[in-house]
């Protein structure tokens, strides 16, 4: 009926459909196959009160885009309603077109359907016979209705087990395509995109799942390597937004396309592995039964040198062993997190839209909405990237991750968080910002050696500089700092207690992480206090410290050493796989005290210097 309308409407007999159902049509059903005037147009069912949204118009649009032939003009046809949303998502597409040369979009909703019926008797003839036109349209409504009803059955988002292909252990084919969406976000990923469509292809994840790809906007050539690799597969749809929406944007526009009742947030640079054999369909069970909103997963690395390695360790211990020892999320790590597709939606509504910190946002929102989340720490593993270069990392921890997390644990939602994961954030809070300072004083106190070399160097001047700087941060640390680490630790201890609602047992759980966390007891319990209790002077100290230093410095290096190799053993890692990382708990404490203090400092300047600029701009 659509073809023989839009025959009419445009004056142009020789539209054809195009292809058919399961061929890729890059969103034309119908073409002018007479090659005079290229004109495309795609037809959209809806039940009846249903509105066709603008990022369906979006997502149609930018397919009409990548089709082999230029168009000239493209129609959608659809049996929803108009709404202004839509309308003015069409009006935005044409100036946008109309700039870059593009062709113009014009919507045809139901009631111009139903126009256009009534102005070519004939089509409704052939296809109503003499039933009223009124009568018709309510007939195919109600008609449109029940076979959209009876296939939502498996295409519903619901908590409900109406969804019964997910109950079928390793359900055909046709069934797993309608309970999960994997979504990745791409922003100059070119060359990684074949290998993560191989390993898409590898894990069986393409014939199982619809599969949304999205280029974010890119500079490079993602978007055409994209549509390469995905030729042949149906599965997977590419789609490109003209302008970065910084990954937030993108996962957004790609969850509201989503018809599945769970959607997979993968990174492009990540791989997802099943350890068991429907791995993904058991926990989907698992989520529907016990009303999961969120599941997700360890996440290991792949370590190509010893920067690598120190990296896997790194997401080991807070992906794994810390959620192991504390009970609760540090971060829904954005490289591979499985949600009810309508959470994630939720989550998104709220979210901020920011880039820096988006992960943890997620994971605050989701605390927020007491959205109840689930590790799978056994069947799923999802493998990523590291950052090849020590500048690359230092960008990455400092400029994005560190300055996010104060971004996010300084917002009043974060703030009002209670329970486990309240405590959690607000004693890294207290510790990571007012407890910072108190590290950076007590750089020249760990490390003596170097500035006594830069105070017997050529220059008075600088030699002046680093004594000086030596001298009143020692005595700042001696005189201030075990106390002011001392408070900060009763602070995170009644914010412990309040936060668990008086819990002896989770409040002396959260004592003792302060306690690890705040510094190492060589040098804020042990040193500290034994030169305070001796009232000798900053100078008498000078000569003395290079003797014993040493000493309690080796004591805190061994001590980390400690930490970092107990929480690799506790990890969920095979032996083999742990004894390869053994030499990096080696190097743990250095590469930790360099993200520490350097990323930390950064991060915290980056969030003030925005939050003081907003502010000037505010007044």
């Amino acid at each position: 009926m659509c073809l023989e309308l839009l025959r009419r409407h445009w004056h142009l007999p020789g539209l054809q459909l195009f292809g058919k159902r399961g061929e890729r049509q890059s969103g034309v059903d119908i073409l002018d196959l007479s090659g005079e005037i290229p004109v495309a147009a795609q037809c959209k069912l809806k039940e009846q009160g249903k509105r066709l949204s603008p990022a369906e118009i979006q997502v149609e649009v930018e397919k009409a885009i990548s089709f082999d032939t230029r168009l000239s003009r493209y129609a959608i046809l659809t049996t929803g309603m108009v709404s202004t949303g839509s309308q003015k998502k069409v009006l935005e597409i044409n100036q946008a077109h109309k700039a870059a040369g593009l062709f113009t979009v014009e919507v045809l909703n139901w009631d111009v359907l139903c126009s256009l019926l009534r102005q070519n008797p004939d089509v409704r003839q052939r296809f109503y016979g003499d039933i009223d036109l009124d009568r018709a349209i309510s007939i195919e409504a109600q008609l449109l209705t029940i076979k959209n009803g009876v296939q939502s059955l498996t295409l519903q988002r619901s908590d409900s087990n109406a969804d019964q292909v997910i109950n079928v252990p390793g359900g055909d084919r046709k069934c797993l395509l309608d309970t999960l969406t994997i979504i990745i976000s791409v922003y100059n990923e070119s060359h990684r995109l074949r290998t993560l469509v191989k390993a898409l292809k590898a894990e069986g994840l393409t014939d199982r799942y619809r599969i949304i790809l999205c280029d974010d906007g890119s500079t490079d050539t993602s978007f055409e390597v994209m549509q390469q690799c995905c030729r042949g597969i149906y599965t997977i749809a590419c789609i490109r937004n003209r302008f970065n929406a910084r990954k937030v944007g993108a996962i957004l526009r790609m969850a509201e396309m989503v018809r599945t009742p769970f959607v997979f947030t993968l990174d492009a640079d990540s791989v997802l592995y099943e350890l068991q054999d429907g791995a993904l369909e058991a926990l989907m069970r698992k989520m529907s039964s016990d009303s999961y909103s969120v599941a997700y997963f360890r996440i290991v690395p792949a370590a190509y040198n010893w920067l690598g390695r120190l990296q896997a360790l790194d997401y080991l211990i807070f992906t794994d062993s810390i959620r192991r020892v504390l009970g609760v999320p540090v971060c829904l790590v954005g490289q591979g997190v499985l949600w009810k597709t309508d959470s994630l939606l939720s989550v998104l509504k709220d979210h901020s839209g920011e880039f820096d910190g988006d992960d943890l946002e997620n994971t605050v929102i989701a605390l927020a909405e007491k959205m109840a989340m689930y590790w799978d720490a056994r069947t799923i593993v999802v493998s990523s990237n590291t950052q090849r270069t020590v500048l690359g990392l230092l960008k990455q921890r400092a400029l994005s991750w560190d300055f996010g997390l104060f971004r996010v644990l300084l917002q009043k939602r974060a703030l009002g968080l209670v329970g486990e994961s309240g405590a959690l954030y607000k004693n890294v809070l207290l510790m990571d910002l007012f407890g910072h300072p108190f590290r950076l004083l007590a750089i020249p106190v760990l490390l003596p050696m170097i500035f006594f070399s830069l105070s017997s160097g050529d220059s008075q001047l600088f030699g002046t500089t680093a004594w000086e700087l030596y001298r009143v941060s020692v005595q700042a640390s001696f005189k201030y700092g075990s106390l002011a680490i001392g408070t900060i630790w009763i602070m995170s201890v009644i914010n412990s207690f309040i936060c668990v609602r008086g819990n002896i047992f989770s409040t002396l759980k959260w004592a003792a992480f302060s306690a690890i966390y705040l510094a190492s007891p060589f040098v804020f319990v042990m040193y500290y206090g034994l030169v305070r209790k001796t009232g000798v002077s900053v100078y008498d100290l000078f000569g003395s410290s290079v003797y014993w230093l040493e000493t309690g410095l080796l004591l805190t290096y061994l001590w980390w050493v400690l930490v970092a190799f107990c929480l690799l053993m506790i990890s969920s890692l095979q032996f083999r796989a742990k004894r390869e990382l053994m030499w990096s708990v080696v190097l743990a404490p250095i590469y930790f005290f360099l993200l520490i203090t350097l990323c930390r400092t950064i991060g915290i300047c980056k969030y003030f210097s925005k939050w003081m600029v907003k502010t000037s701009s505010s007044h």
